[in-house]
């Protein structure tokens, strides 16, 4: 007997960010993390001129939290732009006001951004002739500005999803499945494909199916 009941709770996912240490690994499409390691303060939400900083766990080279603006790194001429993901706004270094803001347009100057990447620590620069560093304010309160300088306030860091989800949000829950009834590729927690078992029964355990966490009971 199959039962298809879906739990009625969700997961949350986790995803791995990891230290990007070499520029040129950046690719078009890359989801990226701003965040100053010893603060383990990560690139927040817009909070007046500013970007606020939100609290997030660093271990090693790797960073996760909650709360982070999440940038997809998208290409403009010869220069990268940083699209918020949550809003499809870019990110915009505005006039001489300290000011790290969103608008909708990538025409700008203030859009268009160089990387630079020394032993991990990032420069991040603002196409632009003031206010063009992207650096993080220790505080309090802890946020993210445009600076003249490249080493005006705290180093950052770039970090860039690699692992994609280790958590799934819906789990399936079957009784005493049987392979025959399996119409699409599963996978253990390891990526493994699954065959076919001699005795035609899933063995208990969680599996991916579809995209989906599954318990097989």
């Amino acid at each position: 007997m199959i039962c298809a009941l879906m739990s009625a709770f969700s997961l949350y996912a986790q995803v791995a960010y990891e230290l990007v240490t070499d520029v040129s690994s950046l690719a078009e499409g890359d989801v990226l993390v701003v965040a100053n390691a010893d603060y383990q303060t990560a690139l927040g939400p817009q909070s007046g001129n500013y970007r606020s900083g939100v609290s997030v766990a660093v271990s090693g080279n790797t960073i996760s939290g909650e709360g982070m603006t999440l940038l997809v790194l998208e290409k403009s001429g010869s220069n990268w732009v940083l699209k918020t993901q949550n809003t499809g706004k870019y990110l915009y270094a505005k006039g001489s006001s300290n000011a790290i803001l969103e608008t909708n347009t990538v025409s700008t100057a203030g859009t268009k951004v160089t990387f630079t990447i020394v032993e991990g620590k990032a420069t991040v620069k603002f196409n632009k002739s003031s206010h063009a560093y992207l650096r993080f304010s220790p505080g309090p309160p802890h946020d993210f500005r445009g600076y003249d300088y490249a080493t005006s306030k705290e180093d950052i860091q770039i970090y860039r999803r690699t692992g994609g989800e280790t958590g799934i949000n819906i789990i399936g829950q079957f009784d005493n499945l049987q392979f025959d009834k399996v119409s699409e590729a599963w996978y253990d927690l390891q990526g493994r494909k699954i065959v076919k078992p001699s005795n035609g029964q899933m063995l208990k355990g969680v599996y991916i199916q579809n995209g989906r966490q599954v318990l097989v009971k």
